[in-house]
């Protein structure tokens, strides 16, 4: 244990603690004092948590029918707005509306993806498909569904799914990721 006077040392005569001085007295804990109490906080700690967020069990939870979910749905849970354009991209080519090409330019040095309309009507596609299927009018690169101005316009088309999502209970809601950001922010 530290001394009086080690510790009046430590403080340097002033009554505040500064990061260093706390690092001090952490080391001076004996071993099996540190363990016990570092087992006592991660109680606490854990205790704090479960109490605070309410915890719902886990038989509770309704799983949904894999028919309630499309291949959009499970692609914004997989990998969000970038995910849902992979799927609708492919979905447009499966259906024959677009065409991919692929080719290199400059030499070989850079490879570039290209994807052109083959059909303009837009019965039963999703809405992430109608907004891509609307922005290859002309050929445009790949990459480009995936700047910033792109992913907001499909992330603004989404924000239904997002919510029946959130409402399955398969993305936490804003009320639980105010409770998770009060959670962690201490």
């Amino acid at each position: 244990m530290i001394s009086p006077r080690k510790l009046h040392s430590l403080l340097d005569g002033s009554l505040t603690l500064n990061f260093t001085t706390m690092l001090e007295l952490i080391k001076e804990i004996p071993g099996p004092t540190f363990f016990t109490l570092y087992v006592i906080v991660a109680f606490f700690i854990i205790l704090y948590a479960r109490i605070y967020t309410e915890i719902e069990s886990s038989s509770e939870i309704q799983i949904p029918e894999p028919s309630q979910l499309s291949p959009l749905d499970i692609a914004l849970l997989y990998n969000g707005v970038n995910g849902a354009i992979l799927v609708s991209v492919f979905n447009l080519w499966r259906k024959k509306k677009i065409n991919i090409n692929s080719k290199y330019i400059f030499f070989g040095f850079k490879y570039i993806v290209e994807i052109s309309k083959l059909s303009s009507d837009m019965a039963g596609l999703n809405e992430v498909e109608k907004i891509i299927l609307e922005k290859t009018d002309s050929k445009i690169l790949y990459n480009k569904f995936f700047l910033a101005h792109s992913t907001k316009e499909i992330k603004a088309a989404s924000q239904q799914r997002k919510k029946n999502l959130e409402r399955l209970k398969l993305l936490p809601d804003d009320d639980m990721k105010k409770i998770i950001g009060k959670l962690f922010s201490y």
